[in-house]
């Protein structure tokens, strides 16, 4: 189980270290906007580093049920609304149903998506995930592909 844990924690680790770097190297910010959607409220999700609010872009979040291992994975789906080929960054949080206990974050990332194309990505939560654990969107950034 500690074993486990650690390989979790080491991977995670890895992710945030490769997506900090993309993040810093994405050059230019994508300018268009995403749309208007019941779900890109400015108040709730942040754009990150974009310059136009992409929460719309995320069109479905699920909460899979631990592996064989015991770890817990998030599916997010991405439709480029943009007119650019565009970097995704999601930041997602598990936290409990009443919202007093955040569990866990993970960020996920896509690169290059072009315009209209939708793609359906997994991340990875390293801590334990109760099964009726609520996830939500915290950042959506997406920003021209370079």
């Amino acid at each position: 189980m500690i074993k486990s844990r650690k390989f979790r924690s080491a991977l995670a680790g890895a992710v945030a270290v490769v997506a900090l770097f993309a993040v810093a190297g994405s050059g230019e910010e994508e300018a268009s906007s995403g749309g208007d959607s019941a779900a890109s409220s400015a108040d709730s999700v942040s754009s990150g580093l974009g310059s136009a609010d992409a929460s719309a872009d995320v069109t479905a979040v699920t909460l899979l049920p631990p592996d064989a291992i015991g770890v817990s994975y998030v599916e997010v789906t991405i439709v480029n609304n943009s007119s650019k080929a565009s970097d995704y960054f999601v930041t997602l949080t598990a936290d409990s149903a009443d919202g007093t206990t955040r569990y866990d974050e993970t960020i996920v990332s896509v690169m290059g998506l072009e315009p209209g194309q939708t793609t359906i990505e997994k991340g990875i939560f390293t801590a334990d995930i109760p099964v009726d654990a609520v996830v939500t969107v915290k950042e959506v950034q997406r920003t021209a592909s370079t």
